[in-house]
């Protein structure tokens, strides 16, 4: 156990008050904040105001925590880490297909995306 304290706040990000008051503010209390939001620009707004570390968990453009999720069982299932690995999405370029070709752009890893018609 990390010893952290979740605390969940009400409400979403610039919606009652100013981005960089919010994060000024949490980044009194707060050592990391774990924030889903529809808006990256929003989520970059609030990590720029804060001193509290800002864990992306969902925007619309990216998905990150679940692909580093998804990688990581991935190669504990069947292959070390840092062995090139071939991913083939299937589906809309989605906040989850952006992710998979972000990790791609860092990692040993080539995806394929295709998709049926009418997506």
């Amino acid at each position: 156990m990390l010893g952290a304290h979740v605390v969940q706040v009400p409400g979403a990000v610039g919606h009652r008050e100013p981005v960089g008051d919010v994060g000024q503010y949490l980044g009194n209390w707060c050592d990391a904040l774990v924030v889903r939001t529809p808006s990256l620009a929003a989520l970059g707004e609030l990590a720029d105001a804060t001193s509290a570390m800002v864990v992306n968990a969902r925007t619309s453009d990216n998905h990150p925590c679940e692909i580093l999720g998804d990688l990581a069982f991935i190669h504990g299932a069947t292959r070390p880490v840092g062995e090139p690995l071939h991913v083939v999405f299937v589906g809309a370029a989605t906040n989850l297909c952006h992710s998979w070709m972000e990790a791609a752009s860092v990692l040993p890893l080539t995806v394929t995306q295709v998709c049926p018609d009418g997506y």
